[in-house]
């Protein structure tokens, strides 16, 4: 007797204006999770990664003849997910459909379902979850007793359960990410924080959780703190290093250094186990919480890239965002990584409500004046399940309107909540990133600092191309 299949997928292209990508972490852990724990043929697929078509994509899991599948989006690949549901449905009108990823958690599972033909839509964490609705499935009974989920009844009704999405408390008890269903080398040339460094590595989420209140900030994983063990993290590097020859590694996590213990013990372990690794921090790290101590430990095990979340250069709207970043402990925290020769990302975001010019030039000030080696200028979009979403709902209807979530690209997207016209916003943008590279010392820092020497030629046009994206994308 065949055993079941389940299909995977993480839909969405990428476009000119957005070709990142990254192995597919979610639903890596909810098959990892699934496998150890179901009799099953599991397919993964990254729509992104192969960068096809939706008649592409629908058809390589239709090939699969899938019994059960299981489509992520963000909330601006949704219209590709719904559009891959309705067409699966279409020509597999037995198969279980699921849908989950950050969309059904930002704009509500019983939204998201009544839009397609999907038989369960699952918002948060999707391992216990999505092994309890096929549980449920393959025994023929109904999903009326799995919390948190919006499913379709026999009547084809939508019902929304009550109660939060089920959850693992002890992160030690996932198993390793499935890298064996993925083919790691595919991700190599893909964009690091912004830059290109081509080199085979492996990405991985270590915590889930993050106690701070950014007003922009997703909700998918809560504000309740939970992490793996730095033995448990350990161990899942050398198996990556032993099956897979992967020696270059990337945290993911929201906030990976909230326990600075467990940061330390990590970097020891690492130096005890003899593992010659480079790992880099895209967005984990939280900047004033670090020590000299824990920068020290980390470049000491490998850290040769991280990236450093400065938001604002007014307090005010530190506090304002519900960020409440130490500005001071953010610039020398970059300061003594900058030190350690760990190249150094920064991100900020203009456009918070009320902000004003002379608030954005205390951004463009702090950046400028940090041993930042790179800095992104972002403008604020509010998304859906935010708080600054709903905060823009409500005070600035009009300037909100014309977003569409569900079919805009995540770059053309802009709003202005913001004390200035659209005009001086965008162009204080552009000045920004022009601004921030016109100091003298960054350029021979970015050379000498710059850990993948192969990316250099691919690099310098990303940097050329970022600096006129914003004046492109206006005309």
């Amino acid at each position: 007797m065949r055993r079941p299949t389940l299909v995977l997928a993480k839909v969405g292209q990428r476009t000119r204006f957005d070709n990142m990508d990254s192995p597919p972490l979610g639903i890596m852990s909810v098959a990892g999770h699934v496998r150890s724990r179901l009799d099953l043929d599991i397919v993964l697929f990254n729509q992104r990664e192969d960068n096809c078509t939706t008649e592409q994509i629908t058809q390589r899991i239709l090939e699969r003849r899938p019994d059960i599948v299981g489509l992520g989006a963000t909330t601006h690949a949704a219209l590709t997910m719904t559009r891959v549901a309705e067409a699966v449905r279409t020509a597999a009108p037995k198969t279980l459909i699921l849908l989950g990823g950050p969309h059904v958690s930002a704009v509500g599972a019983e939204k998201v379902l009544r839009k397609t033909s999907a038989d369960v839509a699952v918002p948060g964490e999707g391992e216990v979850t999505t092994e309890r609705v096929i549980e449920a499935w393959w025994s023929g009974d109904d999903f009326s007793g799995i919390p948190g989920i919006a499913w379709r009844n026999g009547h084809g009704e939508v019902v929304m359960n009550e109660g939060e999405t089920l959850v693992i408390e002890n992160l030690d008890e996932l198993p390793f990410l499935p890298y064996d269903l993925i083919a790691p080398q595919k991700y190599q040339h893909v964009r690091s924080m912004g830059h290109s460094f081509p080199r085979r590595y492996a990405a991985l989420f270590t915590s889930r959780g993050c106690p701070f209140r950014c007003n922009w900030c997703h909700r998918v994983h809560g504000k309740r703190f939970r992490a793996q063990s730095a033995e448990r993290i350990v161990a899942e590097l050398e198996h990556l290093i032993k099956h897979h020859g992967i020696h270059d590694f990337e945290f993911v996590d929201d906030v990976f250094n909230l326990d600075a213990r467990r940061v330390i013990a990590f970097s020891e372990l690492v130096l005890e186990h003899g593992l010659k690794i480079h790992y880099g921090f895209p967005n984990a790290l939280r900047a004033d919480l670090l020590t000299k101590e824990v920068i020290d430990a980390l470049a000491d095990s490998g850290l040769n890239l991280c990236s450093f979340a400065l938001e604002s250069g007014s307090p005010r709207i530190q506090a304002l965002c519900g960020k409440n970043l130490d500005i001071e402990r953010f610039v020398q925290a970059v300061e003594m990584a900058a030190r350690r020769h760990v190249f150094c990302n920064g991100y900020s975001i203009l456009g918070h409500p009320t902000e004003t010019l002379e608030e954005m030039q205390a951004t463009l000030r702090t950046a400028r004046a940090s041993m930042l080696h790179t800095c992104q200028f972002f403008t604020l979009t509010p998304y859906p399940g935010s708080e600054v979403y709903r905060l823009a709902h409500e005070q600035y209807p009009e300037r909100v309107a014309h977003l569409d979530y569900e079919s805009s690209n995540y770059y053309l997207m802009r709003a202005n909540l913001s004390a200035v016209s659209d005009d001086v916003l965008f162009r204080f943008q552009s000045h920004a990133y022009r601004a921030f590279y016109a100091v003298p010392s960054r350029i021979p820092r970015i050379l000498r600092d710059l850990p993948h020497r192969s990316g250099l030629f691919i690099y310098v046009p990303s940097l050329a191309g970022r600096m006129l994206k914003d004046l492109v994308t206006r005309a």
